[in-house]
């Protein structure tokens, strides 16, 4: 057993009723390593099992005097169409963190073994998780306590074999062997046939599992470095389109995605063929290009930069009449004397011209030669008195007055 905690620290073990987290449970309180000891248990209430299984966990803990925690799923919580496994496990996590945060304890110990570790492998190796996620079980820290797992190095037979000998009771749940769930069916049918071939062996997923980590950690550092180089703006981030493509290809995706998470708080499953075709496109002569990646959030390749924006309310009028400071669109719009005209303030349209000089030009080509992304066109405050355009954001001025007591200042004109 993989003793991943200290005498010293007070410890919580998962408990469903199986052979697995049983006989941890056996394991840990005959060894005496933590100061204090308490079992977990959700009663997910999908079999009939489910209260025998509960009743045995409580039994075993009033024999040895655990304190022991329960919680029962209600009914109706799980509903059509939801993930059933998804939702059970976010309800076990939100009870084991209250509990922990409760009874201040440090470490929750959890019954995955290496048989488990070799499904998960497999299971991520053949779903495409692995570009953005490690192929192992690893130890986790939550909030206020770390989740490890001692017996992520035993084989399940060991485990039985151990409650056998020790007469650990156990229920074995009838499910873990139907094969319509698709880990299941990798335990059940496809690593006893890579077992069965004999220069074969699934052993060897957990060697491929050591050698991602690696190759993750080299990434994570290459990622970490280039974070330096990316600037933080009001809706989101931007970088250097040349120096990013420079990077190895696996720090260009991982880093879109490190990026997204921390801008949205949140877990981003992006298909793996998506991340490529922004990288492709990035490393091409494509001037400017858009990507959706969630509701909110879009990825923007424009010109010699890429940037990741949030999708913001776009102003479209203002008017300005008085001495100020005045907020359009993420520009800052001052006057610093009073006018006797209303200044309005809107966005472009497609046949503006300002006047420079004796010519006019197009706003649109204004646009092109000063290389502003199509986000910052489109919310550009386009300013003009008396029906004439007298500025285009801060990348043009006509010869009026009204420009001397004028600004227009705004991060995305440096985009």
């Amino acid at each position: 057993m993989n003793w991943c905690w200290t005498a010293g620290q007070r410890a919580a073990v998962a408990v469903s009723g199986g052979v697995d987290s049983m006989v941890l449970l056996d394991k840990v309180r005959e060894s005496g390593r933590c100061s204090a000891l308490v079992i977990l248990h959700v009663n997910h209430g999908l079999r009939p099992e489910s209260k025998d299984e509960q009743q045995l966990i409580e039994e075993y803990a009033h024999q040895y005097g655990i304190p022991c925690f329960t919680a029962t799923i209600p009914a109706g919580y799980f509903k059509e169409g939801q993930s059933i496994q998804r939702a059970a496990r976010d309800y076990r996590y939100r009870f084991f963190d209250q509990v922990m945060k409760q009874q201040q304890l440090d470490v929750l110990l959890t019954a995955h073994h290496q048989d488990d570790q070799l499904e998960t492998i497999m299971f991520r190796l053949l779903t495409r998780r692995f570009y953005t996620q490690r192929l192992s079980i690893a130890d986790t820290e939550r909030e206020s306590y770390v989740i490890c797992r001692p017996l992520i190095d035993v084989k399940k037979h060991e485990l039985i074999d151990y409650a056998v000998t020790h007469r650990v009771p156990y229920m074995e749940d009838a499910s873990n062997n139907s094969t319509k769930y698709a880990r299941n069916a990798i335990r059940h049918q496809l690593l006893p046939v890579i077992d069965s071939i004999s220069q074969l062996s699934s052993e060897s997923l957990l060697d491929l599992a050591v050698w991602q980590e690696e190759v993750l950690e080299l990434v994570t550092a290459g990622v970490n470095e280039f974070k330096g180089r990316v600037d933080q703006t009001s809706s989101g981030y931007r970088w250097d389109r040349a120096l990013f493509n420079m990077e190895n290809k696996l720090v260009r995706r991982a880093l879109l995605i490190q990026l997204l998470e921390e801008a949205t708080g949140d877990h981003v499953a992006l298909a793996h063929s998506y991340l490529d075709e922004i990288v492709r496109v990035s490393a091409s002569d494509t001037a400017q290009a858009s990507y959706q990646v969630t509701s909110k959030w879009h990825i923007e390749i424009a010109y010699d930069k890429l940037m990741l924006q949030c999708k913001q309310p776009v102003d479209d009028y203002m008017e300005i009449q008085s001495p100020g400071k005045y907020q359009f669109n993420g520009f800052e719009i001052e006057l610093t004397a009073p006018v006797d005209k209303i200044i309005i303030v809107r966005l472009p349209r497609p046949r503006d011209k300002i006047k420079i000089g004796k010519h006019h030009q197009k706003i649109n080509r204004i646009m092109i030669n000063n290389k502003v992304p199509a986000a910052v066109r489109n919310r550009l405050p386009i300013v003009e008195i008396d029906g004439t355009i007298v500025a285009v954001g801060a990348f043009k001025r006509a010869s009026h007055p009204i420009n001397d007591i004028l600004t227009i200042k705004g991060e995305e004109q440096h985009a």
